[in-house]
């Protein structure tokens, strides 16, 4: 009975949040956000055991102190550091990438970006510049061999599957060797050792202007790189390279008009018309015309939508519950909205993008990330759509309104169901802590039956979270 007297308190007294959609929601982990006085914004964006990940350069997340990286729990809204956290060494540290990937049994986040080391409470790990796994709990070196003053950055992870069922990670950045492994920039990881993906004698990229592998996909269940860089194992490859399991090759004409020219985003998303590998970057060509994002086909590129200038940082496509459409994060874009949609091969602004830089004179976005019925926009702004949004965006689609206690949304309230679903999430779900025992009043699972904190964690899940 008593479950039944809470829930009906909470569904007489608690009145429901709305939600404007489909559009940029306020609060979550955008407000407050992330901070920094030295140089402020967010790229990668990752999920990993139930919560979200967000690195980038900043040195506070909410209230909590943490350099590059920090966990945010939507059950409770609130967000942690990772034990110690990061080391910068100097000012200019950063986090460019996360990916998942298991090693010995247990699933790991990595990191990678460009810092001195990571900390286990306050202990500094071994190894781990630039680089580091996460399991939750502590931190572990991926057995790079790099230290603090050799000045390493990874740019990209990757889990790449092997025919044989393996899993590699696959990094990419601006190296001259990673552990065993002698090829500039890119090298694969199996759990235990770096090696080379060209063989012993693959000597990486190479071109005229500090060259670096800023991206990675999978397309055709082949492996393609792109950066800036203009041969890949002496193979002339400007921008993109691809991996044909016997070799690097160039896939098709793309090319560079700058010496500066990169590519900084692939992704690969099916228009209705067939998958196509797009490719986001900074002074790239087709055909001899400029272009902001590039698609290919398998066998020929083609210029998506029109140029906007500046660097498109970012790809992802997304159903805001109109259809799937490819996203697109700019930087120093000429119309200054920095976050469009494709439709109709041309691109638009969203909700008139983002404004007011956190640090710098001028806003950017830096990653795109997916996470349940979202779309996460992380970069260097103040405002999404007007919305406060301190270097992270939510933007949430159109469909049923979610209401406090029409738990599972089907538009009945407080019936039998809901409360079925009630239970499925807060009582037979994952605790929080891990380890913890789940009781169904105890939201937040941190001990204290029923309080403020409660109901902040259950109005946090059900009403500014998605819809179940």
């Amino acid at each position: 009975m008593l479950r039944f007297t809470i829930l009906a308190a909470l569904a007489f007294s608690t009145p429901a949040l709305a939600q404007s959609c489909p559009g940029f929601q306020p609060g979550g982990p955008a407000e407050p956000g992330i901070g920094d006085p030295f140089s402020a914004y967010v790229q990668p964006i990752a999920q990993f055991n139930n919560r979200l990940y967000f690195a980038g350069a900043f040195n506070t997340a909410g209230t909590v102190t943490t350099n590059v990286v920090a966990s945010y729990n939507p059950a409770n809204n609130s967000w942690s550091a990772l034990s110690g956290g990061v080391n910068l060494g100097n000012t200019n540290g950063f986090g460019a990438a996360l990916a998942t990937y298991t090693i010995a049994g247990t699933p790991r986040l990595i990191l990678g970006g460009s810092f001195a080391n990571v900390r286990n409470g306050a202990t500094a790990v071994p190894d781990t510049t630039a680089l580091a796994a996460w399991d939750g709990t502590s931190w572990s070196s991926l057995a790079t061999g790099w230290t603090p003053a050799t000045g390493r950055s990874v740019w990209t992870l990757l889990a790449w599957p092997q025919t044989n069922g393996t899993v590699r990670l696959v990094a990419g950045g601006g190296w001259p060797n990673i552990g065993a492994a002698t090829a500039d920039g890119i090298a694969y990881f199996d759990g235990t050792t770096w090696t080379n993906i060209g063989g012993a004698n693959d000597t990486g990229i190479a071109g005229p202007f500090s060259p670096v592998v800023f991206c990675s996909a999978i397309f055709n269940n082949q492996l393609f790189i792109g950066g800036r860089f203009s041969t890949v194992n002496g193979i002339a490859a400007p921008l993109i390279a691809r991996w044909t399991g016997t070799a690097w090759a160039r896939p098709g004409s793309l090319s560079a008009s700058t010496s500066v020219s990169d590519i900084s985003s692939l992704h690969v998303w099916n228009d209705g018309t067939g998958a196509k590998l797009y490719a986001g970057g900074y002074d790239m060509s087709v055909g001899g015309q400029s272009t902001s994002v590039a698609a290919w086909t398998g066998s020929v590129w083609q210029r998506v939508g029109q140029n906007l200038g500046g660097r498109t940082t970012s790809l992802a496509n997304y159903n805001d519950g109109t259809g799937d459409r490819l996203y697109g994060g700019w930087t120093a874009d000429a119309q200054e909205r920095y976050l469009y949609r494709l439709q109709n091969n041309v691109w638009n602004a969203v909700d008139n993008g983002v404004s007011v830089a956190l640090t710098g004179n001028f806003p950017s976005i830096f990653g795109l990330k997916v996470v349940d019925d979202a779309l996460y926009v992380g970069g260097n702004f103040q405002l999404a759509n007007g919305i406060p949004s301190y270097g992270i965006a939510r933007y949430a689609p159109c469909g049923r309104v979610c209401n406090d206690v029409d738990f599972n949304n089907d538009g009945s309230l407080f019936d039998p169901d809901d409360v079925d679903a009630f239970f499925s999430v807060f009582s037979e779900g994952p605790c929080i802590p891990a380890g913890s025992i789940c009781d169904p009043i105890d939201f937040n699972n941190d001990g204290s039956l029923f309080d403020p904190l409660d109901i902040d964690s259950f109005l946090s899940v059900f009403s500014e979270g998605p819809c179940l």
